[in-house]
């Protein structure tokens, strides 16, 4: 007995009723990976940091634009004889301006820097949110596994219940136990069933706590098998700085600081003045009423200019702003170091966790193994006691719950013990 269903008992196929589609534990991670609606969002975060990227470059590049202008213009100015008198005129003119950055705040290589930063953060924003994906769909793929496990050992102590009230009922047919054990054990089989019940309705919970965690929208069904995943042979701390060294929770804050910096230097850089080369191309025509105009080809070809200038402009007063934002800053660089120090503390302890619980678990498994063995044997014997008449039902009943407990806690040590081995395996990938 106790072969047949602890071997089997961690890792088993996990049903749905009216179920269409079967997923493994990679399958279902992958799912979410595809449909994860917050996930989806961070990728499209990372576009838009790439694009601002791009568009920071541009600005070292030269800027030009042309310019037509037509209109009509009132107004009084003076005559060849100093006597104002009104006018009105009709204009045209065309220009082309364009405009070389030499030296500007907006243009600058910090701000490049940072913006390069930005998008590298994005990039790991997205490879940590894959991360939280794949962990809250492991803990919810090995939490139908421990429901069922819960599932199938309570269908098995109704399995032994239901024998239990047979035997009984055949001793009282020969006068060798009372109608209040028939009783006894008739209660315990409708108490165990409810429990049975109890236990298939929590399958079906956590099913669909999984199906949320994918976002998945179908009837779900589940297949698990053991993994076999195994740890390197690493000590703790080797294997807490190899998860550390590449975990994007930590190049994530770690990139957090140093774009900071950058973006304290860009507004260092704003101080300074600025410097740009000009030049612009123009001409034009204009015809005025009631007087003699001259034709507007050769105004277009006469009012021709060029301009060629090398611009300087030099911040004085911006309201105070630029210091503002460059103590704002200075304050930034602090918090991200300290969130780098607090991100490297949160994820050792993490990795201290798991990895207790995996040698406590393994510990304890030899002992869980030998108790469990021990107690389908003692169980054995009780049950041939009890047709024999030797002991009583509550008796017998204390044997049986002795064995269900032990195989129920051997099962749960096996399912978390696996489900640890995964943890610590996305850590490392």
């Amino acid at each position: 007995m106790f072969r047949r269903y602890i071997v089997g008992l961690c890792f088993f196929a996990c049903v749905n009723v009216n179920a269409q589609t079967k997923f493994t534990l990679d399958e279902c991670v992958n799912y979410a990976l595809a449909h994860n609606t917050d996930l989806k969002d961070t990728r499209l975060q990372q576009k838009e940091a790439d694009l601002d990227l791009k568009y920071q470059k541009h600005k070292f590049l030269p800027s030009a634009q042309a310019a037509i202008n037509n209109g009509l213009k009132t107004g009084r100015q003076p005559d060849a004889l100093g006597k104002y008198r009104g006018y009105r005129n009709y204009y045209n003119e065309a220009t082309f301006d364009a405009s070389i950055p030499l030296f500007a705040p907006d243009a600058s290589v910090s701000l490049v820097k940072k913006y390069r930063l930005d998008a590298e953060i994005a990039k790991l924003s997205s490879e940590y949110k894959e991360l939280e994906v794949k962990l809250n769909v492991l803990e919810n793929y090995y939490g139908v596994a421990i429901a069922k496990i819960r599932y199938n050992i309570s269908l098995e102590q109704v399995a032994l219940q239901d024998s239990v009230y047979d035997i009984t009922k055949k001793l009282f047919q020969i006068g060798r136990k009372a109608k209040k054990d028939v009783i006894d054990a008739e209660l315990n089989l409708s108490q165990d069933k409810y429990s049975a019940l109890q236990e298939k309705n929590n399958v079906e919970s956590s099913l669909i706590k999984l199906a949320n965690a994918m976002n998945f929208k179908e009837t779900l069904e589940v297949v698990t098998a053991q993994n076999g995943y195994l740890l390197p042979a690493l000590s703790f701390d080797e294997m807490a700085d190899k998860i550390e060294h590449k975990h994007p929770y930590i190049e994530l804050a770690e990139k957090r600081v140093e774009s900071s910096e950058k973006e304290r230097k860009a507004y260092v850089r704003q101080l300074f003045p600025s410097l740009s080369l000009d030049y612009e191309f123009g001409t034009g025509a204009a015809r005025y009423y009631d007087e003699k105009n001259r034709a507007v080809q050769k105004q277009w070809e006469n009012n021709a200019y060029h301009v060629l200038a090398l611009s300087l402009k030099v911040p004085l007063f911006n309201q105070l702003n630029t210091k503002t934002q460059i103590q704002r800053s200075k304050v930034q660089v602090e918090r991200s170091r300290e969130q780098l120090e607090k991100a490297k503390e949160d994820l050792r302890n993490e990795i201290e966790m798991v990895w207790t619980d995996i040698q406590q678990a393994n510990n304890s498994l030899d002992n869980l193994k030998t108790t469990a063995k021990l107690a389908d044997e003692q169980y054995k014997l009780a049950t041939k006691d009890y047709r024999l008449g030797n002991i009583a039902s509550y008796e017998l009943n204390v044997y049986k719950n002795k064995y269900i407990s032990s195989i129920l806690q051997l099962a749960q040590v096996q399912c978390e013990l696996e489900y640890k081995y995964q943890v610590l395996k996305y850590f490392m990938e």
